[in-house]
């Protein structure tokens, strides 16, 4: 028995969405890991109380912002992805992933990141040297 709503939806050109909108092109990943002196301001943070996964919903909402956790087979950990998919902003087709051993601790370095530490630029020079979970 089907789903009476289920099916396809084709839309006519692949630079809009099916909703008409334009289409936000992919550009690539942006490159950060968090310095000592960071992961100490995110470690006072979390214990001052303000605990950056309480931020990721309003990031969510705002709909300028897609967030996805997912588990990363090559470096063996979590990795959060904070993808811009407003069309028309400085971010967009960008991508921030944030990695971490701990599935929550991915998503509250995520949000640290974007938030704190770029301040929603992520075209601010940002390292490049990979993720590597000893460092964290």
């Amino acid at each position: 028995m089907g789903n009476q709503h289920g099916g396809k939806t084709r839309k006519t050109d692949s630079k809009t969405t099916v909703a008409g909108k334009p289409k936000v092109e992919w550009r690539g990943y942006v490159t950060f890991e968090l310095s000592k002196e960071q992961k100490g301001a995110l470690a006072k943070f979390v214990q001052d109380g303000n605990d950056p996964l309480r931020w990721l919903p309003t990031v969510a909402q705002d709909g300028i912002y897609e967030i996805k956790t997912k588990w990363d087979t090559y470096n063996n950990c979590w990795v959060t992805n904070i993808y811009c998919s407003k069309f028309g902003h400085a971010n967009a087709g960008w991508s921030l992933p944030v990695r971490a051993s701990d599935y929550w601790e991915s998503q509250r370095r995520a949000a640290f990141v974007h938030l704190e530490v770029l301040r929603e630029e992520w075209h601010t020079p940002a390292n490049d040297f990979g993720w590597d979970d000893e460092k964290w």
